[in-house]
């Protein structure tokens, strides 16, 4: 592939705020990118007369009101961190380029030629960049100025093909190339040296040069994720693969949130591989972890994608379980328990009774009182309605104990569990309690509030139905009104609060 002289990256921070410099701006395609400047005139001086030329990767470029833009170091072995090196005033922007002049500070003038004349400096600038352009791990490596070759210096990836025509496709085709190469500098380097032991991570108890040989696309994908999320170690610089690779292993395989996550998912069956991802990782950072990966299963729910979201709860019970937190664990299979189709409502039920042995065991009142109330309705739909009945009685007792002065928000848990108890009764045959039940209910649906009535409206149609049953056409007439008109209002205030 062509090489460029020059070369961008995006600090992209969907996930984290681990650096606090670069933050994306309030629309979602805009981004802050770091661009290398180039000089562009004589470099007979240091004064704030040298002119440098940035190359754009998209001409959409929202500059500050002062039209000077940060100018920062990359990253090298003696720093931690990217040190500002002055800043770059910008003069008229062309379609493809930023035009300015360096004003540079005491380590601009100290690393004049190492940095500034060599055009590795580093310009911080926002950019509307299409967010459908965004999403492959080899833009984002792009995005932060880094560029893997192989073992011979030759790049895996030119920057500007990534940034035009990247895709997720593409970049398989890219991680198998780096793949082969780390293989085969495996092998070349087992024949001049021996090969140290990993002693921690993923290949732990393996030799280098073995684990370097076993990789896979997987270990390679998880490696750039960890440098995407942590960029500035990387930023800015040329890196042959295998090398930086191999490092990374022998330092344990660090991981990041959503990789781990990612592997945790697919390996949630295989006891020994879901170990090996998750044992050097410290049981603090994975208790945080938790409810980041509670928030994607249920990201994942909202988008109808079920079989990835039981994939990470399933990841999420078995890590609970490996940190001993029994709640956790419960919420877990409370959350998988609703993954399942109509038709799977045994399943759903037996992941509910799961998640209330643990509720139990981890004294948890708000999980017993919501997997009981689902367990209860799911009891009723499989036509165990005794079972059902057991299970809301218990949930109503519970309620009452813990929700003695219920407000509008606690008003709705109470009057959903007075309908679900009525519908087992219902199901019984027992209508005068299941009646009384529903017209309990409604003592605690008198908020003019959308779920207030949502469910004041719903244990009208349940009172209608149960009149049907018993034969009283009149009475079912008029609490199915009921139920249609209230309904009726229900929707015309979700209707205007949409307004608001």
């Amino acid at each position: 592939m062509k090489k460029t002289i020059l070369s961008l990256c995006l600090f992209w921070l969907p996930f984290f705020s681990f650096f606090g410099n670069a933050q994306p701006v309030s629309n979602s395609e805009s981004y802050t990118f770091y661009l290398h400047v180039e000089p562009a005139s004589e470099p007979s001086t240091i004064q704030d007369t040298l002119l440098g030329i940035i190359r754009l990767p998209h001409p959409d470029v929202l500059l500050p009101k002062d039209n000077i833009l940060p100018l920062i170091e990359p990253y090298h072995v003696f720093s931690r961190e990217a040190d500002p090196l002055g800043t770059f005033k910008v003069i008229p922007i062309e379609e493809d380029y930023i035009w300015g002049y360096f004003s540079l500070n005491t380590a601009g003038k100290e690393y004049y030629d190492d940095y500034v004349i060599a055009g590795k400096a580093l310009a911080e600038v926002e950019i509307k960049f299409p967010e459908h352009k965004t999403g492959n791990i080899f833009f984002a490596m792009c995005q932060n100025a880094v560029q893997f070759t192989d073992v011979y210096g030759e790049p895996f990836y030119d920057t500007w093909e990534i940034l035009e025509y990247g895709s997720t496709e593409y970049d398989d085709y890219i991680l198998k190339d780096m793949v082969k190469d780390i293989h085969f500098t495996a092998g070349e380097m087992r024949n001049s040296m021996e090969s140290p032991m990993i002693e921690s991570g993923r290949y732990k108890g393996m030799d280098l040069f073995t684990a370097m040989e076993f990789s896979s696309t997987k270990d390679v994908l998880s490696f750039l994720r960890y440098v995407k999320e942590r960029p500035t170690k990387y930023r800015g610089n040329t890196w042959k693969v295998s090398e930086t690779f191999a490092t990374w292993l022998v330092s344990s395989s660090p991981t990041v949130s959503y990789d781990l996550l990612e592997l945790l998912a697919g390996a949630y069956e295989n006891d020994e591989l879901f170990y090996s991802y998750i044992r050097d990782t410290d049981n603090s950072l994975l208790a945080d972890w938790l409810n980041d990966w509670k928030e994607d299963g249920n990201w994942a729910m909202d988008k109808g994608d079920m079989m990835k979201a039981r994939h990470i709860f399933e990841a999420c019970a078995k890590t609970a379980s490996i940190l001993e937190n029994p709640e956790e664990e419960a919420w877990a299979y409370y959350y998988i328990a609703q993954t399942f189709a109509d038709d799977e409502a045994e399943m759903t039920r037996n992941y509910y009774y799961e998640a209330l042995d643990l509720f139990h065991l981890a004294d948890e009142p708000a999980g017993i009182i919501a997997a009981q109330n689902n367990l209860g309705s799911v009891l009723n739909d499989l036509g165990e309605f005794e079972a059902a009945t057991k299970a809301l009685t218990e949930t109503l007792e519970l309620e009452l104990k813990y929700i003695p002065d219920p407000n509008e928000k606690t008003a709705v848990t109470l009057a959903l569990t007075y309908r679900l108890l009525g519908n087992s009764y219902l199901g019984q045959k027992k209508y005068k309690k299941a009646l009384s039940l529903y017209e309990e209910g409604l003592k605690y649906v008198n908020h003019n509030r959308a779920l207030s009535l949502k469910r004041k409206s719903a244990l009208y149609f349940q009172i209608a139905e149960t009149y049907k049953e018993m034969g009283r056409d009149d009475d079912y007439a008029f609490y199915t009104e009921l139920a249609v008109s209230t309904f009726r209002d229900y929707e015309a205030f979700t209707a205007e609060t949409k307004k608001m």
